[in-house]
């Protein structure tokens, strides 16, 4: 067993593997909108560095930012279930690691807003 706790700590920790499953759960989601994946650099990223996009958002545990976000928290709970749901029902790929510093909510971003997606992303 110890063997196996090595090998999947190894893996945990290998920055790499983060971003290959980050690109693919945004490939899952490129149709939704409303769910966005931090992109990865793969130039500035290795094995024990991992160098995303910077995505401005509020926590999901801080109902005053995401009220003054322009988000209403009860809109945000459905589309995280349904994306969990989608992940683990539909895909059966689930790649997170959700708590709060890791999961944002904005609003929808206008055509040709910063990210440059055209309206895309947010959640």
């Amino acid at each position: 067993i110890i063997g196996e706790f090595e090998a999947s700590t190894r893996d945990e920790l290998d920055f790499r593997k983060e971003a290959a499953n980050a690109a693919a759960c945004a490939a899952l989601f490129a149709a939704e909108p409303r769910v966005h994946v931090p992109a990865t650099d793969p130039s500035l990223s290795g094995e024990r560095v991992l160098t995303m996009e910077w995505v401005d958002g509020a926590k999901l545990d801080d109902p005053a930012a995401l009220l003054a976000a322009g988000v209403q928290p009860a809109e945000v709970a459905p589309l995280l279930t349904a994306t969990f749901s989608a992940m683990v029902f539909e895909h059966g790929f689930v790649h997170c690691d959700p708590h709060a510093g890791n999961l944002l909510a904005r609003r929808m971003p206008q055509a040709g807003a910063r990210d440059g997606r055209g309206g895309g992303g947010g959640g």
